[in-house]
Parts: structure tokens; C-alpha cells; sequence
């Protein structure tokens, strides 16, 4: 049954100033935005609006100035069931560099093939394509958090960091740590979609160690992004609290990541 639910809470000006949100409502934007997002090839995570759960697609049409784009059929069939036209669908993708998230509407449900002109003769496109597709309507506003504004280092296997969350009491199993900066924190969770437990928005415990080095604090994930074939997921958060002698030992981990790195490069032979 389609899902008729509200659009999503745009964020007040506050919480866009602490979160390095941007919410642009410049159509002429948004559609560029999803032009290259089209063009990049990059996953796009769906999920019908007022549920919990992600899946994963990727923009396979989208007309420069159109007023629709076309999304691959998931590749779950329950899922795909649910999907008719009226149905919002709660977006979330990488683009040029940030993390965006916006509301789009299914308007029809149908053939990619009777959607997409097929390839001209001569062409190297090939002209397979899925049979189902959804053709979604641009959204009015698209929220778009900007990266970090700390280095942010990301340590080698080599190095060992380790990450390590909670939520309330629950650890999160199947963890890795994939960067690290002063006010900010990326992990690599190497779970099926359908098994991972967060979202934007929850609360965590980290603990994370290197070596002799160990700082804890709090943080709230504001991104998810699914890897292809919903196997995977890259969640980025935003460090909330730490006390002195932990946002002391975080920067000492992020210097040593780095220091470490680069005294590696000088063994090779490389030059700064």
C-alpha cells in the first residue's frame, strides 16, 4: 500500500548552524545535484517514508532540467511490492563530496525500456536494462551536510585503530573504523542492509584505541550511505560530548594516525 506520509522535518536554523546542514530549495540546484549523482553512478539508499528500514538503488535516467529521474527496481521483492505511484520515498546518497537527503514521490511505476530511449545505433551503451523502474518526481528541498571541516585521518589496517559503539547498552558488532577527526567520527559496518540496526538520529557510546592511546565519547550518526548489492554500510557522526582528558587523547590519535602514515611514505622513498 502506498505510503502517505508527511514530508521530512526540515531542520531549524540552529540545528543546520551545529550540524553543517545546508537545505537548499533552488530547483535548478537539486537538479543538478541529481544529474551528478545520475552521472557518478553512486547508491542511492530508499526507504518509504515512516519506516526504519534502507534499501539500496541507483539513478539510472535523469534529463537535464527534467521534472522527474528514474530509479532502479530494488532488488528485494517485498519490498518492491510496496513501491506504487504515490508512494514517498526518503532518499539519502553521496554527492559532489557531502552527504544529501531528500523526499521524493513515485509518479508511475513501469518499464525502464518504455522509459529510456534506446541507445543509437553505433553506440557503446548497451542497451540492457532493468525491466522495472520508478519514476520519481524532483524533491522541493534537499538537506546536504557539508564534510568535516577537521582533518580527518584514516588509519591502515597496519595501524590497528579500533572503533567500538554502543547504543544505550547494546554494542554494534561488525565494526570498523573508517576515519577519524576532532569533531567527527566514519565507520564501516559489514552487515546486510536488512540486519543493520541504525540510523541518523541514534545516540552512541565510542570507545576508540590505538596502541596505548584510548579516548571515549559521545556521538549522533547524521549520514548512512548502503554499498551495492545491500551488503555494507558507511554511517558518519558527529561527536557530541568529550570530556578534556578524552578530547586530548582523540587528538593525539588523530596526530599519531597521521605521523605514522606519513614517516611510512618516507621509508618508501616517497618526498613531502
Amino acid at each position: 500500500m502506498p505510503t502517505n506520509a508527511s514530508p521530512m522535518t526540515t531542520p531549524n536554523p540552529l540545528q543546520t548552524k551545529r550540524e553543517g546542514l545546508t537545505v537548499i530549495r533552488d530547483s535548478s540546484r537539486i537538479k543538478a545535484k541529481l544529474l551528478r549523482l545520475f552521472r557518478s553512478n553512486s547508491p542511492v539508499g530508499m526507504r518509504i517514508s515512516g519506516k526504519r528500514s534502507f534499501t539500496n538503488s541507483w539513478v539510472i535516467f535523469m534529463a537535464r532540467g527534467g521534472s522527474t529521474y528514474l530509479i532502479e527496481r530494488v532488488p528485494e521483492d517485498e519490498v518492491h511490492q510496496q513501491l506504487a505511484p504515490g508512494t514517498v520515498i526518503e532518499c539519502t546518497a553521496g554527492i559532489d563530496g557531502g552527504k544529501a537527503t531528500w523526499e521524493s514521490r513515485i509518479s508511475i511505476v513501469r518499464e525502464a525500456e518504455e522509459a529510456i530511449p534506446p541507445s543509437p545505433p553505433g553506440s557503446k551503451k548497451t542497451d540492457e536494462r532493468p525491466p522495472i523502474a520508478y519514476v520519481m518526481t524532483v524533491p522541493a528541498s534537499m538537506s546536504y551536510i557539508q564534510r568535516r571541516d577537521y582533518f580527518r585521518a584514516k588509519p591502515s589496517l597496519k595501524q590497528g585503530a579500533v572503533g567500538e559503539i554502543k547504543r544505550g547498552a547494546e554494542p554494534i558488532d561488525k565494526i570498523d573504523l573508517f576515519d577519524l577527526s576532532l569533531n567527527g567520527v566514519g565507520y564501516f559496518c559489514n552487515v546486510r542492509v536488512s540486519d543493520f540496526k541504525l540510523e541518523a538520529g541514534d545516540k552512541l557510546t565510542n570507545t576508540v584505541t590505538l596502541q596505548n592511546l584510548k579516548a571515549t565519547f559521545l556521538s549522533e550518526i547524521v549520514w548512512v550511505e548502503h554499498k551495492k548489492y545491500g551488503v555494507g554500510i558507511r554511517f558518519g557522526c558527529k561527536i557530541t560530548k568529550a570530556d578534556g582528558a578524552n578530547k586530548d587523547a582523540l587528538s593525539r590519535i588523530v596526530t599519531k594516525i597521521q605521523l605514522d602514515q606519513l614517516a611510512d611514505e618516507n621509508e618508501r622513498g616517497y618526498r613531502l
